[in-house]
């Protein structure tokens, strides 16, 4: 600003103060914008919002970057993270969220404000929410159709690798897990028998059960139906996830000679957790920054 520009400046200044007295003064700290003290009250105003106009960038970073994908978290975490940010997990968003000017380590650690931050809400996978977010109770249509459009979820135990917890409940119901193809023809042999009624049942000890129908129309007895005890799915719990194996019991009820069934996926609480955690580490583990479990 030249010399003319400050000598009005000046004069503005001067005939202010002769029409209405005021102080201008500094914040003690020195942090903050310079305020006016005036007379007619009295009241303080901040000149700071005035100043900002004049601002060629902001003072500090705010504000959320919202990421589609984890690898762009952790990417943007990359780029803004400092000495103080940190990482917060929050299974039941699920989310990860990194505040990247978080507060200072310590007793005397200084406080930041807190709000630049990168978050990345998860998203289930569409294989989840099939077979685990929704109820799994069928009529004898219902499953069969159910088997046929999902059966790309089904893995063949005899061929693919099943993990621990798969097996051991396995083990435990006394039952092999059936293949794809003996699923294929379980669905094919509920769509004949709809309109059939069930005549007898019986627990192999396989694990699995044979049901016979006897058709409406027809006083023969109808032909068996081998129903396994279980089998495997494999599936990621979040969107471009890991998969995981996961077991599926197959149970039924007789009511009034029709049967109604039910799908029941084991432990998908504790397999939900780990693939939760697993996500949360490997963004810490790329961005070698602390972790916290739970919502800032």
């Amino acid at each position: 600003m030249d010399n003319q520009q400050r000598t009005e400046v000046d004069a503005a200044f001067d005939a202010a103060q002769k029409l209405h007295p005021f102080e201008v003064k500094d914040a003690r700290d020195g942090s903050s914008a310079p305020y006016a003290v005036i007379p007619n009250g009295v009241r303080i105003e901040s000149l700071k919002s005035v100043l900002d106009l004049y601002l060629t960038r902001p003072e500090r970073r705010t504000g959320t970057v919202c990421t589609d994908t984890l690898d762009s978290f952790t990417e943007a975490v990359d780029r803004f993270k400092g000495a103080t940010t940190v990482l917060f997990a929050n299974t039941d968003g699920p989310n990860l969220l990194a505040i990247f000017n978080w507060h200072e380590p310590g007793e005397h650690g200084r406080a930041d404000y807190g709000d630049h931050r990168a978050s990345y809400v998860m998203p289930v996978s569409e294989q989840w929410r099939a077979w685990v977010r929704t109820k799994l109770h069928f009529d004898q249509k219902g499953l069969a159709e159910f088997l046929e459009d999902r059966i790309a979820d089904v893995v063949n135990p005899d061929v693919d690798e099943i993990g621990e917890g798969a097996a051991d409940y396995l083990k435990r119901l006394h039952t092999a897990a059936a293949s794809p193809s003996t699923l294929l023809e379980l669905s094919g042999g509920l769509s004949l028998t709809v309109k059939a009624n069930v005549t007898n049942e019986a627990r192999l000890s396989s694990g699995e059960s044979t049901i016979s129908y006897k058709e409406e129309h027809a006083d023969a007895q109808g032909k068996k139906l081998q129903v396994p005890g279980a089998f495997i799915i494999g599936i990621p719990v979040f969107r471009g996830g890991d998969h995981y194996s996961i077991a599926v019991r197959l149970r039924y009820r007789v009511d009034g000679g029709k049967i109604m069934w039910s799908l029941e996926p084991y432990r998908t609480d504790e397999i939900y957790d780990a693939a939760f955690c697993a996500a949360a580490e490997a963004a810490r583990d790329t961005c070698a920054l602390p972790l916290i479990y739970g919502e800032a």
